[in-house]
């Protein structure tokens, strides 16, 4: 009977979790790897919160700013203020947008690099 490669692949993957999981000196390193995980997820889901609001701030500030050229603009340099006006706002955001990224990222890596040193004081 000829095995599939999924169920060989499926069988290797069962005794590479047993061995780790029966090894001490490995223990440290998954306990770290999952609460570094779960710190960049944190990370993560407060940037998005943070990324969305400013979406949508861009979104109702550029409703605005369409109501205000229809219904205010008397002349095209009134429309120009107005669309300039909310250009710099947005770029604003975008910057803050990067701003956060990179700290994101900073934030991040330095819970990888944390829980390498915790894992590698913890193992035997």
């Amino acid at each position: 009977m000829v095995r599939s490669v999924d169920s060989a692949l499926a069988d290797v993957m069962k005794q590479t979790q047993a061995a780790v999981m029966l090894s001490p000196a490995l223990r440290p390193w998954g306990k770290q790897y999952w609460q570094a995980q779960a710190k960049m997820l944190e990370e993560a889901e407060s940037f998005a919160e943070r990324w969305f609001e400013r979406r949508h701030t861009a979104t109702n500030t550029a409703l605005k700013a369409v109501d205000n050229i229809a219904n205010g603009a008397s002349n095209p340099s009134d429309a120009l203020k107005i669309v300039s006006d909310w250009q710099r706002y947005s770029m604003e955001r975008i910057v803050q947008d990067f701003q956060e990224w990179a700290e994101l990222c900073t934030r991040c890596a330095c819970h990888v690099s944390a829980a390498e040193t915790e894992a590698k004081n913890e193992a035997p």
